[in-house]
Order: C-alpha cells, then structure tokens, then sequence
C-alpha cells in the first residue's frame, strides 16, 4: 500500500505557505531528513502551551501565553510567535 503524505509549512525567509508531498510505503517510518522546517512529534514537549487569544470583529489582535506571561500585540509579533510555539 503506497500513502500520499502532504506536509503544510512555512518557509523562514517569505514566511508564504508551501506544501511537500512524499510518498512513502505504510510499512516505513517517515524518513529524518524529513523535519527540516518543523519538529518531530516525538521530539515535541507533553505539556501543552496554554495561550488566550483576542479576537476584534474576529480578527486576532491580542496573543498570551497563559504560563508564561508573554503577549504579543502587533500583527506580525502574533504571526510571528504563534508560528514558533506551532
């Protein structure tokens, strides 16, 4: 059995969604080189983020990252760190 795998990403530079596709066989593992743009799940912390979101006429414009004490305010801070907690 053959799977399509999409993976979204975001490149550091343009910060523009692009997508890789690989197909790989079920019987295998994905492949290392495979997370040069995002984390391996299994690397991943089992704590969660807790983060508030503040919407205006839904649009977010208030970012806080509830453990931490960290906000962000300006369009591209919340881009910004939402795509690095992500």
């Amino acid at each position: 059995m053959i799977v399509l795998l999409v993976f979204p990403s975001l490149t550091g530079a343009e910060r523009m969604p692009i997508s890789y596709c690989m197909i790989i066989s079920s019987l295998s593992h994905a492949p290392a080189d495979l997370y040069l743009m995002t984390k391996n799940p299994e690397d991943s912390p089992n704590v969660p983020d807790v983060l508030e979101i503040e919407f205006r006429h839904g649009v977010p414009v208030k970012v806080m990252h509830v453990k931490e004490g960290k906000s962000k305010d300006t369009p591209l801070d919340i881009f910004s760190y939402l795509n690095e907690i992500g």
